[in-house]
């Protein structure tokens, strides 16, 4: 998104973006500078007093809970923005945000009845966030705060709830929903461009635009002596908005793919004891492209049932490839959804009954997050698909993973409120499933401290710090289990081989290809691949671009190669790739 906006403003020699501001300030400058160099990164005020307020005991029935928010906020804010008059908001230096936050709290503080156990974890966070400079602002004379962002969560979700609609409606409501909110911020600026005051707020633009250019058409010709209407600047940025493909798609981890040809893979020299030669028939189904068209060195033909690639084995492989079957019981949005991703919907989500049959299952299992090897999840995730009905939706690893780490959410959440009411009234569900959740004492006390929900790994879905701060057994800060990087910009499926990648900050070609040589004879045997091997299957055939009759493996441009293996890396498009090895000049045939 910051990129395509980056490249629109240099198209249009628009002044450079000063600022960005968010709720997650800290968190995110690294990746929005890397876009926007001069960018200053600041905290919103809305964010920063409801954090305050949400440490309140009683929340919103806190009778001093007005009063707070107000000392807090006129502790940063020096003069608040009148949009009758004009005037945008002043904020206080950062030395005296400093010392009118601190006042504040020292005038609140004593009231202990009145604060949560974290409020003063939480008031040193934000304390933090105004000592480096998160809550000033360089100019006060452009808009930095407001509830823009918000409003457009509300938004989106008013439009879901209003509209019950699938993905090709959805895209449509969406687009029209961006215009018009597009068209009234444009329109509401105090020196807007003159086609968007020419709109007057109608969110046609093209019907606008349309009009502007014939009647600018009729005054041409007739040499007319009247004032052309302003015209819609058009921007070729290459952005596009609607569904597209994403480097990775986690709710659907086994994306299967279709390649028009087949390549024939060789391992560089120093690697032939891994891989002595790779045959296209064997490996050929690891590299399938996408059904919808992703950008490539060259362009491919579309894969027909004649060019779908077999393993040499008899046997079939445990992934199977090309598209699934027609689903005519799903809907249209399930059935798009299956063709482009490979995976059934149903396997990816629980209805009640399996939400409370799989509850049961965690606490007899005794089942968490953090201990969740690959081989346990998949033992795990058979012995609870043996227990559905029949006619139930196999579930997939990656659902009963995400399943158990929502589970342990709400029972930290339940610990640390006390409240065991579920929506029928009795507190039998809920205390069973806090009993004998020997982690708790430690994360509980995390989440007491924090005020925060519970830190939690989004790729490999477990919590981070299940045995409290310097737990032994936490989840790395910076990488998962498989040593991959927690956060990338091309995402990389949870889990992956051993020693592919080391500490989230170095890629090892070596071990890359020995997994490609496993996968390889897994693929040729007919035996069934492991957890990883899947995922690692993902990730190749996700990165795999063709350039001059050769298959290259394009690498992270945020991890280094190891440096005694960097005379492998070739330059291709700009891009360091590891090259696979020719593409053959015929495809596979289907048949035998």
């Amino acid at each position: 998104v910051l990129a395509g906006i980056e490249r629109r403003r240099k198209l249009l020699d628009a002044p450079i973006i000063e600022g960005v501001t968010s709720d997650e300030c800290c968190k995110v400058r690294g990746m929005i500078t890397s876009t926007l160099p001069d960018a200053e990164i600041n905290l919103d005020t809305f964010h920063f007093v409801k954090r305050y307020t949400d440490s309140l005991a009683g929340g919103k029935k806190n009778a001093c809970r007005g009063a707070i928010a107000k000392d807090i906020t006129e502790s940063v804010i020096e003069l608040r923005a009148n949009k009758r008059d004009g005037v945008l908001t002043k904020y206080w230096p950062k030395e005296e945000q400093v010392a009118r936050l601190s006042a504040a709290w020292a005038k609140w503080s004593v009231h202990k009845h009145l604060w949560q156990a974290s409020a003063a974890k939480v008031h040193e966070d934000q304390l933090n966030h105004v000592k480096n400079g998160c809550l000033a602002r360089a100019r006060n004379d452009i808009a930095s705060d407001g509830s823009r962002i918000e409003s457009s969560h509300k938004g989106w979700n008013s439009l879901m709830r209003s509209h019950a609609s699938g993905l090709e409606m959805l895209t449509a409501l969406g687009h029209d929903f961006v215009l018009r909110r597009n068209i009234r911020i444009a329109s509401d600026l105090g020196e807007s461009s003159p086609f968007a005051a020419s709109t007057y707020g109608c969110h046609h633009v093209m019907l606008v635009d349309d009009i502007a250019r014939k009647w600018n058409g009729i005054c041409s010709r007739r040499a007319s002596a009247i004032h052309a209407l302003p015209m819609l600047q058009a921007v070729d940025s290459g952005e596009s908005f609607g569904l597209a493909w994403t480097e990775y798609t986690s709710l659907a981890p086994a994306i299967k793919k279709e390649l028009a040809d087949t390549f024939v893979f060789e391992v560089d020299a120093d690697y032939q004891d891994g891989i002595e030669f790779l045959d296209s028939r064997r490996l050929a189904p690891i590299f399938q492209a996408p059904a919808i068209p992703r950008v490539s060195a060259t362009p491919q033909p579309r894969m027909t049932a004649s060019a779908t690639p077999q393993p040499r084995s008899t046997m079939q492989p445990s992934v199977t490839t090309g598209p699934p079957a027609p689903t005519y019981h799903l809907t249209r949005s399930e059935r798009l959804y299956k063709r482009a991703t490979g995976a059934d919907p149903a396997a990816l989500k629980f209805n009640d009954e399996e939400y409370f049959a799989f509850a049961n299952f965690r606490v007899e299992h005794q089942l968490r997050t953090h201990e969740m090897t690959p081989a346990k999840i998949v033992k795990f995730t058979r012995q609870f698909n043996a227990t559905l009905r029949a006619g139930s939706v196999h579930k997939d690893p990656r659902a009963i993973l995400s399943m158990l780490l929502t589970l342990e959410e709400k029972v930290l959440e339940r610990l640390h409120t006390g409240d065991y009411i579920c929506g029928s009234g009795t507190d039998t569900f809920w205390k069973k499933q806090c009993e004998g959740f020997t982690i708790t004492s430690a994360a509980k006390a995390g989440t007491e401290t924090k005020g925060r929900k519970p830190a939690v790994c989004r790729r490999c879905e477990r919590l981070m710090y299940p045995f409290g701060k310097g737990g032994q057994g936490n989840h790395s800060r910076d990488c998962c289990s498989d040593g991959a990087p927690q956060k990338l910009k091309d995402a990389v499926p949870w889990p992956q081989p051993d020693r592919i990648f080391i500490n989230g900050k170095r890629f090892d070609a070596s071990a890359f290809f020995n997994a490609l040589a496993t996968l390889d004879g897994m693929l040729n045997s007919g035996t069934e691949k492991p957890l990883e091997y899947e995922r690692f299957w993902d990730m190749v055939s996700s990165r795999v671009i063709i350039a001059d009759g050769k298959a290259y493996f394009k690498l992270f441009s945020d991890l280094e190669v190891i440096a005694s293996q960097t005379h492998v890396v070739q330059v291709v498009d700009s891009q360091n790739v590891l090259c696979l090895g020719p593409t053959p000049v015929q495809p596979v045939s289907h048949s035998s």
